[in-house]
């Protein structure tokens, strides 16, 4: 029991680690649009490439993330990003990296959550048994 209580607790903890380790930055651009920073993103995870900014016309709680339809592909204003992402909006590329994301994290939090209820229902179990 207390083996199983180990390993539960380490997977759950390597489990939350990797979270951190998910994103990678790699720079920022400060566009020609007032107000608008480009930063380009890697999801280590799923190996796509993603640019987060926030519209000049908007107030933003927390930025917007695309998908880069071609990860060497730098833009310098936000005109052209929008631009190049209107190309390839029908496509059905950049839904696909969104439900590529979104079945990685899903996984992740699927996985997580097993391994936390483990870990408290062993701690518990353990602890009647102890009694």
């Amino acid at each position: 029991m207390k083996w199983s209580f180990r390993f539960i607790f380490i997977l759950t903890v390597l489990l939350v680690i990797a979270s951190f380790f998910r994103w990678s930055e790699s720079e920022t651009i400060s566009t020609t649009t007032p107000g608008v920073h480009l930063t380009y993103i890697k999801d280590r995870w799923v190996g796509q490439a993603w640019v987060e900014y926030c519209p000049p016309t908007a107030l933003c709680i927390k930025n917007y993330e695309v998908p880069l339809v071609i990860e060497s592909d730098r833009h310098n204003s936000y005109e052209a990003l929008i631009q190049e992402h209107g190309k390839h909006g029908l496509s059905g590329f950049l839904v696909q990296a969104w439900r590529t994301r979104d079945l990685a994290t899903f996984i992740w939090i699927t996985i997580t959550s097993i391994s936390f209820a483990g870990t408290i229902f062993t701690f518990v179990s353990f602890k009647r048994r102890k009694k």
